[in-house]
């Protein structure tokens, strides 16, 4: 089954932006996942609760990188998106990575995803249509819209095997 899965392959997700939502993500999916952080402002307490493995300051941001990340998960405000993407762009950059926002799959964040994500990374926009109030209860987000498209996705069938769970992930929890 599709959770079997989640459970026996795990991915290391490395969240950008530790805020509310951020952190309702990194409690969510570090259950079956190896999950690190990173925040502009001290959030460590916040990721010690969540449980974050790693948590690491917008100084830090290339050790961050250096966790052999399958996913960028990047969940900061629509103000400081481009901001924080063109600040990782050189990070990403000759790392195969799946990067991914909760912004929306509005134009805007798409845009800027596929100006600043090196080639090299793949690259999922989505846009959870519920949060911490909605999705945070006893029955999770199940039955709860997920919307998602893929922006670019390489051939590689490895590929493949970060972006299905990683998908998988919304519905299962």
């Amino acid at each position: 089954s599709r959770q079997e899965i989640l459970r026996s392959r795990g991915l290391r997700i490395g969240i950008v932006g530790l805020g509310t939502f951020g952190c309702f993500l990194a409690r969510k999916f570090a259950k079956d996942n190896y999950i690190v952080a990173m925040s502009r402002s001290d959030r460590s307490l916040d990721a010690e609760h969540a449980g974050v493995r790693k948590y690491y300051s917008f100084d830090n941001a290339a050790t961050f990188f250096e966790e052999e990340l399958d996913v960028c998960l990047i969940a900061v405000s629509i103000v400081s998106f481009e901001r924080t993407i063109e600040m990782l762009k050189p990070l990403m950059s000759g790392r195969r990575i799946l990067v991914a926002d909760v912004l929306s799959v509005k134009e805007y964040p798409r845009s800027l995803l596929t100006k600043h994500v090196p080639e090299d990374c793949d690259i999922v926009a989505t846009h959870p249509m519920f949060g911490p109030q909605s999705g945070g209860g006893a029955t999770g987000w199940a039955g709860l819209t997920f919307v998602y498209e893929i922006v670019r996705m390489s051939q590689d069938l490895s590929r493949r095997d970060i972006l299905e769970p990683f998908l998988w992930m919304w519905e299962e929890l």
